[in-house]
Parts: structure tokens; C-alpha cells; sequence
């Protein structure tokens, strides 16, 4: 019997396989290919130019922290922006808050089309709650029509390769910083720690030419390259890892005992591949 496996790739020092049964979905759209596949052990997974986006597995793990630490900061964040999470794992988390609104900008159009077809078990249903707004256009581009609007930001975007190259630049921190209140927080995924620290320091860096205070967090997702993830929070002043949202909400993993814990990282150093050891 012919076995498949998926192998991503991450520079030459890390390569991870995974056993697939079956190629659901392959197809290219206008800004990447995007797959979804059914692996032996981590149920559906999006694949983006190669790379795992989220799994059915796993997915939890990435999108609870995410979201929660930012909206756990907030005493009572009502407008929300997501950029990127086309899969619509970080607007579900979102939607389980007393939220007014949700723009969720996903300049790929195929790819929410996708992801309702396939990653249900992700979304659960969320692009159809009517306090949801959906763009497809660009991010960087959105941003910069926006003035002070948002209370939360939260930039859920892919590798900077391909259409998310522009949401690694110093500008397009500076555009979020107009679209974010003045007592609001700003979230990125900022890739692993140990993996690929270039893309981790590009992040914080410009985030930090936008904001004041930038905080770095750490979590765990089974299905990216070496497990630990790394997630920035720009604000202009207000501390993240202070609690002040009274929502109780149902989660998986995240926890609110947890919360100060994921902002100490001082671990991360001895986990670079820079050191020898």
C-alpha cells in the first residue's frame, strides 16, 4: 500500500513530516496555493505555499492565545479588527466576548471559501454571525483608510512571503497605531522563537517604532516548527499582562491563572538555535 506524507520545510535546519491520507482540496488562487489535507493525527489541515497554517488538532493552542491575552488586557473591548484568519479560528475565540463588531480583513477571498467547506470543526459557523464584516483587500491597504476606530487589532497573518509580506513592515505598524484607541492593544503572531528569530525581530521591531510599550508572550502549537510560538502586543502604555476584562469564557487551554506566566519568556534564549550547546 503507497503511504503519503506532507513535509514542510524550514530553511535547512528543520524539516517535519507528517502521514497524510488524502488530498482534499489543491488548488492555486490568485495570491497562493492553498491545500487542505486529512493527516493520520491531526484531523484537517490548512496549508498555505507549503506551509501549516492550522490543523484540527491543534488549532486551539495557536488561536486561544491569540486572542484571549489581548481581550482578557481589555476591560471591555467591543470593536474588533482581525487581518488574516481566513480559516476563522481567532474570530471564533473573538465571538465568544460582548463584542459590537468584527472586520475581519482576508485579502484571499478562496480561502474562507475553503475554510467553510472543510475546517468547520475550526470555525464553527463564525463567518455567519451577524456582528461579523468581511473584506477582502489587502490589510496593509485597509488600515491606512482607518483612523481610531478599533479596540483590539489582532494580525493573524501568514509567513512574510507572498501576500503577507506587508504585514511586516514599519509602516504598517505605524497605520495600525492610527486604527487602534487610545486604551486598545495590538496582537501579532510573530513566528517561532527558535526557528526563525529574523522574522520574530522584524515584528517587535516594528511594532516598537509604532508603539511605546511592546510586550512579547510565549505559547505552544503541536503542528509548527519546534512547537514553540512567540506573540507580540504593542499598546501605548497599558501593561498586557494585566488582567481587566471580567468575562468568564470557555476555552481549551488558555487560562486567566495563566496569564501572567505567558509573558515571562526569559526561558526562549536558551532555546535559540544561535547557541551551541
Amino acid at each position: 500500500m503507497n503511504e503519503m506524507f506532507f513535509c514542510e520545510r524550514l530553511g535547512q535546519e528543520l524539516h517535519q513530516i507528517f502521514r497524510i491520507k488524502e488530498i482534499v482540496y489543491s488548488k492555486q488562487s490568485r495570491y497562493q496555493k492553498i491545500e487542505i489535507l486529512r493527516s493520520e493525527n491531526f484531523g484537517m489541515m490548512l496549508v498555505l505555499d507549503g506551509a501549516i497554517q492550522t490543523t484540527e488538532r491543534d488549532d486551539f493552542l495557536y488561536h486561544e492565545l491569540l486572542v484571549h491575552p489581548v481581550m482578557q488586557a481589555h476591560e471591555s473591548p467591543k470593536n474588533i479588527l482581525i487581518i488574516g484568519g481566513g480559516d476563522g479560528g481567532a474570530l471564533r475565540e473573538v465571538l465568544k466576548y460582548d463584542i459590537e463588531r468584527v472586520d475581519l480583513v482576508e485579502i484571499d477571498a478562496e480561502v474562507i471559501e475553503v475554510a467553510k467547506k472543510y475546517l468547520h470543526r475550526i470555525h464553527m459557523g463564525s463567518f455567519e454571525d451577524p456582528r461579523v464584516e468581511i473584506h477582502h483587500e489587502d490589510g496593509a491597504k485597509f488600515v491606512k483608510k482607518k483612523e481610531e476606530e478599533y479596540d483590539i487589532i489582532i494580525i493573524d497573518g501568514p509567513d512574510p512571503i507572498g501576500p503577507g509580506k506587508a504585514l511586516y513592515t514599519r509602516e504598517f505598524y505605524s497605520s495600525i497605531r492610527s486604527s487602534l484607541k487610545n486604551n486598545g492593544f495590538v496582537v501579532a503572531q510573530s513566528e517561532s522563537p527558535i526557528n526563525q528569530k529574523k522574522e520574530m525581530e522584524m515584528v517587535i521591531e516594528g511594532m516598537t517604532r509604532a508603539f511605546p510599550n511592546v510586550r512579547k508572550y510565549w505559547g505552544v502549537t503541536l503542528s509548527y516548527p519546534g512547537f514553540f510560538w512567540c506573540y507580540a502586543v504593542g499598546s501605548n502604555g497599558r501593561d498586557p499582562s494585566e488582567i481587566r476584562n471580567k468575562s468568564r469564557v470557555e476555552t481549551k487551554f488558555y487560562k486567566k491563572e495563566l496569564h501572567s506566566i505567558l509573558f515571562d519568556i526569559s526561558f526562549l534564549e536558551f532555546l535559540s538555535f544561535d547557541k551551541v550547546i
